[in-house]
């Protein structure tokens, strides 16, 4: 009986572990003139129709992107419930998600469909 829980147990890790590498890593960098960009992400991303934000992350997916151009910065991130959280910064302070972040957000877009980083 000892013997059974054992290979339970070893089966139900190694299926656990295979599934956490179901879906691949990828990673994208951009560095030009006076922009910075860096996407992990895994599973799909859907940008909106416009390609201006991203819409969605797929189930199980993930998403990590930085966007830096001259002194401000954003950071996209998924949550595990696959929301995504958007931070802006402003000569390093943390600002409101206003228009000026969503104007990063729409050039790192355009980037991203303009290299065909994300298929």
């Amino acid at each position: 009986m000892k013997k059974i829980i054992k290979l339970v147990v070893v089966i139900i890790m190694v299926l656990s572990v295979a599934s956490c590498h179901h879906h691949r890593t990828h990673r994208v960098v951009i560095n030009d003139n006076n922009t910075y960009l860096s996407l992990n992400y895994s599973g799909n991303i859907i940008f909106n129709e416009s390609q201006t934000s991203i819409e969605s992350v797929s189930n199980y997916g993930r998403l990590n992107l930085k966007y830096k151009k001259d002194d401000n910065e954003l950071i996209v991130k998924s949550t595990k419930n696959c929301d995504i959280i958007y931070r802006f910064y402003e000569d390093g302070d943390e600002h409101e998600f206003d228009n000026t972040g969503k104007a990063l957000l729409k050039e790192a877009v355009q980037k991203l469909v303009a290299c065909n980083c994300t298929h």
